[in-house]
């Protein structure tokens, strides 16, 4: 269920908050989270509950959460993304904030279940086991990973992440393709605001 952002704290108020120079706006303004190998995630300045994803590369978690938006059916185990846009090749989201996985045995173990159920020609097929794991408090898993994982790679323990109640497949792709990442700015594209 999408949330009712305010004026003080949508995606409009952050880039006003960011200027011109979104990246560097975001570091100046924002405090930082984490970063991957293409984008980095900040808190929002007055919702603990939510992040700024900030990218100047064509970034697949875009293009993933994108198409989780777009989607209906069936459980979902993605990212909850509020706004998106791409103001000059920057991409910028507003999204649920997500926390850690513990590090546990436990949690290595139901990983290692998601990612067979996810890319079985990279991990192995997954067993009645692991799917009875990860089914028996995931619902719908299996469905979801069929609908939106083909072709994830990116399964690092980082990747997943947890809502405080279900495991999150936060960002499984790596990077889209320039064909993609030109039609999604065309379908998120912002005017650049000035700085006033």
């Amino acid at each position: 269920m999408k949330q009712t952002l305010s004026s003080d704290d949508n995606l409009d108020a952050i880039l006003d908050l960011l200027g011109c120079d979104i990246i560097g706006g975001a570091f100046t303004h924002l405090n930082r989270l984490g970063a991957g190998g293409t984008a980095t995630v900040f808190a929002h300045p007055t919702r603990m509950d939510l992040v700024v994803r900030v990218s100047d590369y064509p970034d697949g978690w875009f293009q993933y959460a994108h198409d989780l938006a777009s989607d209906d059916g069936g459980p979902h185990y993605g990212p909850q993304v509020h706004e998106m846009t791409c103001v000059n090749d920057v991409w910028v989201a507003l999204a649920t904030r997500l926390q850690e996985l513990p590090f546990d045995i436990e949690t290595y173990a139901r990983l290692g279940a998601a990612r067979r159920i996810i890319c079985p020609d990279h991990y192995g097929e997954a067993t009645p086991g692991d799917i009875e794991m990860i089914e028996g408090d995931q619902p719908g898993f299996c469905d979801f990973a069929d609908r939106h994982l083909a072709g994830a790679r990116d399964l690092t323990d980082e990747n997943f992440m947890t809502d405080g109640v279900r495991l999150i497949v936060n960002d499984p792709f790596r990077g889209m393709s320039l064909f993609d990442a030109e039609r999604l700015a065309q379908i998120h594209s912002s005017p650049l605001k000035s700085a006033a």
